[in-house]
């Protein structure tokens, strides 16, 4: 992995760096503070060219969430985005996880809002976002958007899943089985392929 200018910066002699800090003013400091270009590996910057999906396909400590959340807030910023869709496994995901991480992207003064009754967010800039859930996939029926975070997206055929009996390909996991989850033991409600051949 790559390294972000703001651990490149980390790494300089101590006096090298502090003269470098000193130089910046309250305001250009507390800016450092929220500067996701700063902040970012140069893998978990959006690609620069025209793109319509952005798959970010990384283990667990790559920032994943954090990366999808500073490009929201990168694009209801630069004001190219007013209607958002926010997507996840279930609600809990989508309001714990999406929402919070979106929330923590923003400095204090700019921090969105987030009403729960609607799952919507609305921003500083009057863009919204609402909240989805793969398990009530009929939501998004109907309604348009600039654009949509789909946090945990599916499972590639192969991936091996933790159950009570031990690990197992994704695809031989049938509902009632017994599986490990972020929050424990839970039983599998539905397990299903998007087609019979679908790897």
């Amino acid at each position: 992995m790559t390294k972000s200018r703001i651990e490149l910066l980390a790494e300089l002699p101590e006096a090298v760096r502090n003269a470098a800090l000193a130089k910046l003013n309250e305001t250009e400091a507390r800016h450092l503070m929220h500067d996701w270009s700063w902040h970012a590996r140069p893998e978990q910057m959006a690609p620069a060219d025209y793109w319509d999906i952005w798959l970010v396909l990384a283990g667990r400590g790559f920032g994943k969430t954090r990366t999808g959340a500073e490009w929201v807030r990168s694009e209801v910023d630069a004001k190219r985005a007013s209607r958002i869709a926010l997507i996840a496994e279930t609600a809990a995901d989508a309001r714990d996880v999406v929402v919070d991480a979106i929330i923590r992207a923003y400095p204090p003064n700019q921090r969105p809002e987030y009403v729960k009754a609607n799952r919507c967010v609305t921003f500083h800039t009057g863009a919204v976002a609402h909240t989805f859930n793969a398990t009530e996939p009929d939501q998004l029926r109907g309604p348009q958007f600039d654009l949509a975070w789909c946090d945990e997206l599916c499972l590639v055929g192969g991936t091996m899943g933790e159950t009570e009996a031990g690990p197992r390909p994704i695809e031989t996991i049938l509902a009632g089985d017994r599986v490990w989850t972020r929050r424990g033991l839970r039983t599998a409600a539905k397990a299903w392929r998007s087609s019979p051949s679908a790897e």
